[in-house]
């Protein structure tokens, strides 16, 4: 239970307190109030009216780099601002303005951080103003502890918005296929006895297709779920990226063939890159596969290479040194994509897809994990498309 004070018995007491205390602090020696002056860590200025320096303590001199006897007399806005006047929304200005207390979070380029700034106002014996005690104190850690908190609390809610949206796009994508599959198999079961030997064939094709289709899916969303938690390996090393190349080509060699179309590497040999093999090896199987199934029949797909201007040579966060990039370009002779499309098929939270030219289902998943393997290499993912005469898929790798 809280007693309540009564008021006169509290500033009797009070009275009292402070007289005892004046006394006290009237039989301290003047160098006891010096190295009090001088032990307080916070920048202290006692400031006139005029704004003319009239003490400080050795924390701020240090901080400036200056002797206190240098900055006495001096005004505070060319001392301690680095201005030619004051700032009209300085504490101290303010405060000769109201007559009160006034207190600015300020970044002071000559203290080297960002200060809370603080003044009080000291007055003569008659109660006229002589000026402020003007007092700052460093808060340029926390300052960044919060605005690094901040940032990292807006990633957080973009990064749970985006996984959100693609996990409700990967559960219609992976409910679709299953829908297919289920129909056509009924479908074979209930008729097999009446359907003619052709269109058992195409209803296997479709499932097949489809089968194909959830496979692919479900791999990617796998290889996409171990990057995001960080339980992928990231293992660079040095090799041939034209050979490289050749192996995608012969995994899909089939899906080429299927649909007319050749498959055409212009990479030089004995070209080194070093980078992850194996996410290199997705990437690129990720985007022939869809240049395979965006082109028309007897179509061609061409992969081609090229070195970056000297101006975008790259600053890797893992060393000191310039890292040249090498460029490498999936090139087909397919649909193109629409010009409106174009920002939304490299989106997470977009969720785009098109058709093939068979009518192969698409999902968008190859294409952004694609995007998040170059980004760990430190490239770029970049599409040139013209809508009915095809697309360019562009990705920068790090040479040896």
């Amino acid at each position: 239970m809280i007693k309540e004070t009564n008021k006169n018995d509290f500033m009797t007491h009070n009275r009292k307190t402070l007289n005892i205390d004046h006394e006290r602090s009237q039989s301290l020696p003047e160098t006891i109030w010096e190295a009090i002056f001088d032990s307080i860590p916070d920048l202290i200025t006692v400031i006139d009216k005029d704004c003319n320096i009239i003490r400080v303590n050795r924390a701020m001199a240090n901080r400036l780099k200056r002797s206190e006897e240098s900055l006495v007399g001096t005004h505070c806005f060319e001392s301690i601002h680095g201005c030619d006047h004051p700032h009209e929304a300085c504490p101290h200005i303010l405060m000769l303005k109201d007559g009160l207390g006034h207190a600015a979070e300020i970044d002071e380029p000559l203290l080297g951080g960002v200060f809370m700034v603080s003044t009080t106002p000291i007055y003569n014996a008659d109660g006229s103003m002589m000026g402020s005690v003007h007092i700052a104190r460093d808060i340029t850690r926390r300052k960044e502890a919060e605005d690094k908190l901040q940032e990292y609390n807006q990633e957080l809610k973009e990064l749970n918005a985006s996984k959100d949206k693609f996990f409700s796009v990967i559960a219609h994508d992976l409910k679709s296929p299953f829908q297919g599959l289920l129909g056509f198999t009924d479908l074979l079961i209930d008729d097999l006895d009446i359907l003619k030997k052709d269109e058992i064939r195409n209803y296997l094709i479709k499932i097949k297709n489809a089968s194909d289709n959830t496979y692919s899916l479900l791999e990617n969303l796998l290889d996409w779920s171990r990057l995001q938690t960080g339980r992928m390996p990231f293992n660079p090393v040095k090799f041939d990226i034209s050979e490289e190349i050749y192996k995608v080509f012969e995994t899909l060699n089939s899906n080429a063939i299927r649909k007319g179309i050749s498959l055409s590497n212009l990479v030089n040999h004995g070209l080194e890159v070093e980078a992850d093999q194996n996410m290199i090896h997705s990437i690129i199987q990720n985007l022939v596969s869809n240049a395979i199934k965006f082109s028309y029949s007897s179509a061609q797909v061409v992969v081609t290479s090229g070195f970056l201007p000297f101006k975008e040579l790259y600053q890797h966060e893992t060393c000191d040194c310039e890292r040249k990039f090498l460029k490498i370009n999936v090139q087909d002779n397919g649909i193109g994509i629409p010009d409106d499309a174009l920002p939304r098929i490299l989106s997470l939270t977009d969720h785009f897809t098109l058709n093939g030219t068979a009518n192969e289902p698409g999902t968008g998943l190859g294409l952004i994990l694609s995007k998040e393997m170059v980004e760990r290499h430190g490239g770029e993912l970049s599409v040139t498309s013209t809508q009915g005469y095809g697309s360019t898929f562009s990705f920068t790798i790090p040479v040896s």
